[in-house]
């Protein structure tokens, strides 16, 4: 695994792994009843978000690309929430819940700038198809 994709050089797919890593560190003490519960959806969603971003990648238009950045950003927004509820029931404490929860407003943030830019170049690729 020496050589790396082109995606894994994206910032929005490092923050995401980032947020893969903190979340599987935190569920690790989270209670043995919560294994099929917050803890399995936890790193579901979290793991979903660099991995749609890897898989849009590999799309072959920006416009398929952008679809997946979307479901990343979904992930992200279920993560969120569940997050909040870990900490509402008080099984995250909550400066492990601020640090994941600042990490995820940054890649939030960078997600939809990068969405933004992925939207600019579709619309002009359509305009000049059918313009």
């Amino acid at each position: 695994m020496n050589e790396l994709f082109r995606y894994e050089k994206l910032e929005i797919w490092q923050i995401g792994m980032s947020v893969v890593e903190s979340v599987y560190r935190v569920t690790a003490s989270f209670p043995p009843g919560e294994i099929y519960g917050l803890t399995s959806q936890m790193r579901r969603a979290a793991v979903s978000i660099p991995a749609n971003i890897a898989e849009g990648y590999g799309r072959t238009t920006r416009g398929a690309f952008a679809a997946s950045v979307r479901v990343a950003r979904g992930s992200l927004y279920e993560l969120r929430t569940l997050v909040e509820v870990a900490g509402r029931i008080n099984i995250l404490e909550d400066g492990e819940a601020s640090s994941i929860h600042s990490t995820m407003i940054v890649l939030s943030k960078k997600l939809d700038a990068f969405l933004k830019s992925l939207d600019n170049v579709v619309v002009k690729e359509e305009e000049a198809a059918y313009g």
